[in-house]
């Protein structure tokens, strides 16, 4: 998710903190300079934290060999532009805002998954027209009334790592964000609620009951009930509001089908739950991790240097006399002179850290109890 913020920027994600030396290279100092509001209360560590507006859960690795198939991972300058400029955002819901397939997963409550679900990979794949699969897949269970307000009870969506984040930054930045699903309107408003979308900013089906709650069928009428619905939906987004740019993000065919003349410029295939191969070669951007919170892939050079670490002069810094030794310390201080001329630093205010939390906590516990107190405010 951090990668698709920064990209929006033009400034080269960098985590560091910039200490001024005061008897010890420890002892940070920070010019007070104010650009967003945070209340500062009690400081304390956390350490189980959860979310408080989804319920994520753990996605299973891809291989690395299937995603390094693929040459569209970097994107290209003309990508980035539009992705910084969009007016607005589209996201698909199933196996991209949120963890599951909603249809698959209503269908497994009902006793029907894994007939369901044959249906719903040969739908996103492309190989069989949408709106063939949808009637197919919905006739193997049909769901009551009462069988969809039970699921929706018991089982709540599960957000995507991430995508919270994204969408707040998005709104911030006062990029419009629509969710376009093939998916059910009674399965998503949750989900939008829970990331603060407008619920005429959703485009997706609905399901039809009965007077006694029986199942009916689907409205055939919405645009998203058919192949194609979803480049329809965008078209008449991009109409209605007059978007200059739009992109389009999504796992599977028929998120694809929305780049399109008048409709997405740009589509961003997200395959951190299901990678259709087929769609992702197609894709203007690949991506495959969103959850730069928990823990940042390593670009090429971080890990060419790290294997050069270790095969050439692998060797405690600062703690040894001898050749490795020395040539290691010597590595280690020129990367540390490196980022203080990227942020325009001096050398002796770079200290590294492992992570994020340790680098918060490091400030927190040696500048921050000896000098914050409750209701100050600090730069964000």
């Amino acid at each position: 998710m951090e990668l698709l913020m920064s990209a929006r920027t033009k400034i080269n994600p960098l985590l560091s903190f910039h200490f001024k030396k005061q008897n010890s290279n420890f002892v940070p100092t920070f010019t007070p300079r104010v650009t967003k509001r945070v209340f500062v209360g009690p400081i304390r560590v956390m350490n189980n934290p959860k979310s408080f507006n989804s319920v994520a859960a753990s996605v299973q690795p891809l291989e690395a060999s299937a995603v390094g198939r693929f040459d569209n991972t970097l994107p290209s300058k003309e990508v980035l532009d539009i992705w910084r400029n969009a007016n607005a955002v589209c996201f698909d819901v199933d196996s991209t805002v949120c963890l599951d397939e909603g249809i698959d997963e209503l269908a497994d409550y009902c006793e029907a998954g894994k007939a369901v679900a044959e249906w719903t990979a040969r739908a996103m794949s492309g190989s069989i027209p949408f709106e063939e699969a949808l009637a197919a897949r919905l006739s193997l269970f049909n769901p009551s009334l009462s069988q969809v307000q039970d699921f929706l009870e018991k089982r709540p969506p599960r957000i995507s790592p991430g995508i919270d984040t994204l969408v707040k930054k998005l709104k911030d930045k006062s990029t419009d964000v629509y969710l376009i699903s093939g998916g059910f309107r009674q399965m998503i408003n949750p989900v939008a609620s829970i990331l603060g979308i407008p619920l005429e900013n959703i485009y997706a089906n609905q399901l039809l009951f009965g007077s006694s709650g029986e199942f009916l069928g689907f409205d055939t009428k919405e645009p998203t009930s058919r192949s194609g619905g979803k480049a329809t939906a965008v078209q008449l987004i991009r109409k209605a509001q007059g978007y200059k740019y739009m992109v389009m993000i999504g796992d599977g065919a028929t998120d694809l089908e929305a780049r399109q003349p008048g409709g997405s410029d740009l589509f961003i295939c997200y395959g951190g739950v299901q990678l259709r191969e087929r769609v992702a070669a197609k894709a203007d951007w690949l991506l495959v991790y969103l959850d730069n919170a928990a823990t940042s892939q390593k670009p090429t050079a971080v890990l060419l240097a790290l294997q050069k670490y270790y095969e050439a002069w692998n060797s405690n810094v600062h703690r040894g006399i001898h050749y490795l030794s020395a040539k290691a310390t010597d590595e280690y201080e020129l990367a540390r002179h490196k980022v203080a001329n990227f942020i325009n630093a001096s050398s002796g205010e770079i200290v590294f850290t492992r992570n994020a939390t340790e680098a918060i906590n490091l400030v927190a516990y040696s500048w921050g109890l000896s000098n914050l107190k409750a209701g100050d405010e600090v730069p964000s």
